[in-house]
């Protein structure tokens, strides 16, 4: 019985539904976007790659974003994080 790959809908209820997410979101203000692609090893299978921007309720500031591969069969593979590059206020000062 062949199965269908899930969808991207279906990815990201996945995704959002994963405890360990769950324990990151809460409480913040989140976008999400899924993608296709392939994530880890060069071996590992194609999926939709769920990128879950996180930001702060009350300024708005872009926090971090989880990248959450699902792959066709719903199965979740290994979560990345990708912080927002950090430039310092102070750096002309840094520059002298």
């Amino acid at each position: 019985m062949a199965s269908c790959p899930v969808s991207e809908d279906e990815a990201r209820a996945i995704a959002l539904d994963d405890p360990e997410i769950q324990g990151q979101i809460q409480g913040y203000t989140i976008q999400t976007e899924v993608r296709r692609g392939q994530m880890g090893s060069p071996d590992s299978s194609a999926s939709h790659i769920v990128y879950i921007h996180v930001f702060d309720p009350d300024t708005g500031q872009h926090l971090i974003t989880h990248l959450v591969p699902v792959s066709d069969e719903g199965e979740i593979g290994e979560k990345y994080y990708l912080t927002p590059s950090k430039i310092p206020l102070d750096l002309p000062q840094n520059l002298t």
